[in-house]
């Protein structure tokens, strides 16, 4: 997770087609996320025979989705990210430092849950968009209307910089491999495998546009076939801790990238398509698009005119459209702005040098597969 940001608006359970599903509106405040964005250096179910529960998520603009869980007896709620990028569970504390950005949001109070168990390990977290720093306590969570018995989590009590304190999501639910886990943390996706409450270890990501309905939804335990058409071509995982997959390269209008071919994390909870120095600024080039205050701009009179982007991923071929890697908001001063969705950092300490984020996802469907080690990429029905 290399950045992100969230709010919920509505909040109403509907069970239908085997799956549970929980609405969400979308808050529409863009130009002030992506400025913010830029200025911090643009860190950025299928039921059949199986069990599955599903979270719809809202689409904050394009930019970011998240979804409601509940923790505690009675529940607590919280608006969370569901980050394949990252492995555990946080929510801000009741116990949160006045001076924190944890106390702008909603705060988990132990005292009021009676299915609370201490534990007190310090825990820190850090993120590309900023760090978090609490301790460790245990307590039942609901998500998508599974609930996982004695889930370990971390309470949030310091929330530093204004990454986190001017976002509305309240945490961030971790849904990459327990090798990445902070103090080897059992996983919430881990434990409805091994307690029984899913019979399938797969999840999936439907990400909506800002102009859709739904800003998307997550299924656990499978997948949903209303989403997505034909078969899903499946990537092998190369490193069991980030949802890793070898790139072999990346085309966009007469730019070619990664031709040695490099390793790229697929990561629902960043934002953009992130990657070297040197290659973002050759895709940026390809697509006319220019440089100012942290992000990079196209023309909007001639996004029509724009190439498809190419990633060959395992051998196969995946396209994605203008549509999906411009993002268009209104500025007060500059009137319509058209941003790519493109953004340079160095990853290669962690063992990758690519993170293709929402900004790939939402052109398809994915399937996370925890069982066999593989993502599944489909087209979107």
């Amino acid at each position: 997770m290399y950045s992100q940001c969230l709010i919920l608006l509505a909040v109403t359970a509907i069970a239908s087609s085997n799956f549970i599903r929980v609405p969400l509106k979308r808050d529409t405040t863009l130009a002030k996320r992506l400025t913010t964005y830029g200025r911090a250096n643009n860190r950025a179910l299928d039921q059949r025979k199986y069990e599955a529960g599903s979270v719809i998520l809202t689409d904050y603009s394009d930019t970011e989705y998240y979804g409601e869980i509940s923790i505690g007896t009675p529940q607590q709620k919280f608006n969370v990210i569901f980050d394949t990028g990252s492995s555990n569970l946080w929510v801000p504390s009741s116990k949160c430092n006045t001076d924190s950005g944890c106390k702008n949001h909603k705060q988990y109070d132990s005292d009021k849950s009676s299915t609370y168990s201490k534990n007190g390990t310090e825990f820190l977290i850090t993120y590309g968009s900023g760090s978090v720093e609490g301790f460790v306590s245990r307590d039942d969570v609901e998500v998508g209307g599974l609930t996982v018995k004695n889930q370990i989590f971390a309470e949030i009590t310091n929330e530093p910089g204004a990454t986190f304190i001017n976002n509305p999501f309240d945490g961030i639910l971790g849904l990459a491999y327990y090798d990445l886990s902070i103090n080897g943390i059992p996983t919430v996706f881990d434990n409805l495998i091994q307690q029984g409450v899913i019979n399938k270890a797969a999840f999936s990501f439907y990400l909506g546009h800002v102009n859709d309905t739904v800003g998307g939804e997550l299924v656990l335990g499978g997948s949903d076939p209303k989403y997505y058409k034909g078969d899903f071509s499946y990537l092998p995982v190369t490193k069991q801790r980030y949802w890793q997959v070898k790139m072999d390269n990346f085309t966009a209008g007469d730019a070619t990238v990664c031709n040695n071919g490099c390793e790229a994390i697929i990561d629902s909870g960043t934002s953009f398509i992130i990657g070297p120095w040197e290659d973002i600024e050759a895709i940026n080039d390809a697509i006319d698009a220019y440089y100012s205050g942290g992000l990079y701009y196209a023309n909007c009179q001639y996004l029509d005119e724009l190439p498809d982007l190419e990633f060959t991923l395992s051998g196969k071929k995946f396209v994605v459209k203008p549509e999906q890697y411009i993002l268009k908001y209104h500025d007060i001063y500059r009137g319509n702005v058209c941003v790519t969705t493109f953004s340079s950092a160095d990853f290669d300490s962690a063992g990758f040098q690519w993170i293709l984020g929402d900004a790939f996802m939402r052109q398809f469907y994915t399937e996370f597969d925890l069982e066999n080690n593989r993502i599944g990429i489909a087209d979107l029905a």
